[in-house]
């Protein structure tokens, strides 16, 4: 049920829905609960997420502080993993 308070632009809750409300956020934060993932990792679990889209919505949740992004320096690549873990915790 809704309260006329819920609609105020300053409530919690509505902040909270502006952040994460969107269809790909909250697939990414539940893909990266089960741990850090690659890039491509997510690309290939979430199906049909284009690049762009990722990676506008990965920066706009790291932004947010709801994760972090790692980059890991390799001989071949650089490899970045983005986690929820380390950012929960470093939030609250």
């Amino acid at each position: 049920m809704t309260s006329k308070d819920d609609l105020v632009p300053c409530c919690p809750a509505r902040l909270v829905l502006d952040r994460i409300g969107d269809k790909w956020s909250v697939l990414i934060v539940l893909t990266l609960g089960e741990g850090p993932k690659r890039f491509s990792e997510l690309r290939e679990t979430l199906h049909h997420v284009t690049p762009k889209v990722l990676t506008h919505t990965l920066r706009g949740r790291e932004r947010d502080g709801l994760l972090t992004r790692t980059v890991f320096a390799e001989v071949l690549s650089l490899r970045k993993a983005h986690d929820a873990h380390s950012a929960a915790t470093t939030v609250s």
